[in-house]
């Protein structure tokens, strides 16, 4: 909707992996959820395929994708680095 209204560029966020959040893993005995995580990586991919796929068919169209599940699974993966 908001490309037929004249809007042409947009920065759209991923899903953070829920199964990692303080909830999952509290729940979890500190681990994360995997199952969760998967589903969140998936819909993801299906996101920025079809943001792609967007680019592609309208004209002017452009985005800036932040991958935040990436940035959040770095910084549980490696936290010393940060």
């Amino acid at each position: 909707r908001l490309y037929n209204f004249g809007e042409r560029k947009f920065v759209v966020f991923n899903l953070m992996p829920a199964g990692s959040n303080i909830f999952s893993r509290t729940k979890n005995n500190g681990s994360d959820e995997d199952f969760l995580n998967e589903a969140d990586s998936y819909l993801n991919h299906q996101l920025k395929y079809a943001l792609d796929g967007m680019s592609r068919d309208k004209p002017g169209f452009s985005f800036v994708y932040v991958n935040i599940f990436h940035m959040v699974m770095s910084m549980l993966d490696d936290p010393t680095a940060y």
